[in-house]
């Protein structure tokens, strides 16, 4: 499993160099089937409403790149057809919304997408709501999508913004996991058992993607002041994670801060990044740390 998930991170960066200029990318993530987590790609065309997921196929092993992203870029440019009288159901959405956090850098484009959002501090809430949609004739041909929210859409659900964002919390709320960073690169990367590390935790989805609301969660909180104090130090990773650490652990802060800009510069895609300053928070507010 760890050996697919390689090949498919690394394929996704040849993918995405082949579809360099059609406006599609795509990008790895591990999504819930079942009781599984399954490998996929994110399928992502400008600023579509729509986002597939499309599951890694066995048949793509024998493929050339150039053949598996010229499907990609035809299935990210497709005209994706929702039944929103079905998913706009407000029993539905209120157990299939979820909130996505983006830096607040974004506020132009997502207005002018007419998309439903909140401001919070740095960042933007987005909503959007997991569908169906159609890839190929036949039941067997489902493929898991998100529908990010606007305002007409949202309407069509009748729900209050207030029950929205509640609802939607509540639901990120049972899907985030806190996870020590060198469990989760436990078999990837072992440190020298004779360097001292400094505790440093993951904050994301179950599935992996677009999981960095999970922060703003009350049982990440829960867990991460139990280990740090009321007050801790918020690393932002990517849309899809957050890092936290003990506000303790070095003299000056702005290290941090100088952390994330090094990463977001080096290993983060421009478009990823959720913000370029490392943030105080104390289960209320996100303080900048500059």
């Amino acid at each position: 499993m760890k050996r697919v998930k390689e090949e498919m991170v690394k394929r996704a960066d040849r993918l995405n160099a082949l579809l360099q200029g059609s406006g599609v990318r795509v990008e790895y993530v591990e999504k819930n089937h079942g009781n599984q987590l399954i490998d996929a790609y994110m399928v992502k065309y400008n600023d579509s409403k729509v986002i597939p997921s499309v599951s890694y196929a066995p048949r793509w092993y024998d493929l050339p790149d150039e053949e598996v992203a010229a499907y990609l870029e035809e299935l990210g440019k497709k005209e994706v057809s929702v039944d929103l009288d079905k998913y706009m159901d407000p029993e539905y959405v209120r157990s299939h919304v979820y909130p996505l956090m983006i830096g607040a850098s974004c506020r132009e484009q997502v207005e002018r997408g007419n998309f439903l959002y909140r401001l919070r501090d740095d960042f933007l809430i987005m909503y959007y709501v997991e569908v169906k949609i159609q890839n190929g004739p036949g039941p067997d041909n489902l493929e898991d999508a998100m529908l990010k929210l606007t305002h007409p859409v949202f309407r069509m659900t009748g729900l209050s913004e207030e029950e929205l964002h509640t609802q939607a919390f509540e639901n990120m709320d049972r899907q985030t996991e806190v996870i020590l960073l060198s469990d989760a690169l436990r078999g990837i990367f072992e440190p020298d058992t004779d360097t001292q590390v400094l505790p440093v935790y993951v904050v994301t989805g179950r599935d992996r993607g677009y999981g960095a609301a999970g922060i703003l969660c009350s049982s990440a909180y829960s867990q991460l002041s139990a280990a740090f104090g009321e007050k801790f130090v918020v690393l932002p990773s990517s849309l899809h994670e957050c890092l936290a650490v003990s506000l303790a652990d070095v003299e000056d802060p702005l290290f941090y801060t100088m952390m994330v800009q090094e990463v977001n510069h080096e290993a983060v895609r421009e478009e990823e990044w959720l913000a370029d300053h490392a943030y105080i928070y104390d289960g209320r507010n996100m303080t900048r740390i500059e």
